[in-house]
């Protein structure tokens, strides 16, 4: 397998970020466990894509939304996740609006 068909996959969790190169096949839950992330339900975010009710054991890169890379030779997923202070205060506020309106 040469480098043009594999896709970078860049994590970012608030206090780090990994960035790997991965087989379009190989699944959202098993390459943050690999690099042991271990996300709470309803954290993880890909961009462009809404995961809620995603399993992310059977998400594969291929079916994630990809950008280019920085240096314009390949692409990428961005893999996000979200502290459960961050979900907490996200769900206060959602349901301080519908409570107002």
């Amino acid at each position: 397998m040469n480098e043009s068909e594999l896709i970078n996959v860049l994590i970012k969790d608030g206090n780090r970020t990994v960035n790997w190169d991965y087989h379009p096949n190989k699944t959202v839950g098993l390459i943050l466990s690999e690099n042991e992330f271990r996300p709470l339900p309803g954290t993880v975010g890909v961009k462009g894509l809404d995961t809620l009710g995603q399993q992310l054991g059977a998400l594969r890169l291929s079916e994630c939304p990809q950008e280019i890379t920085p240096d314009g030779k390949q692409m990428r997923v961005v893999i996000t996740l979200k502290s459960k202070l961050e979900k907490t205060l996200k769900e206060r506020k959602k349901e301080e609006s519908t409570d107002a309106g």
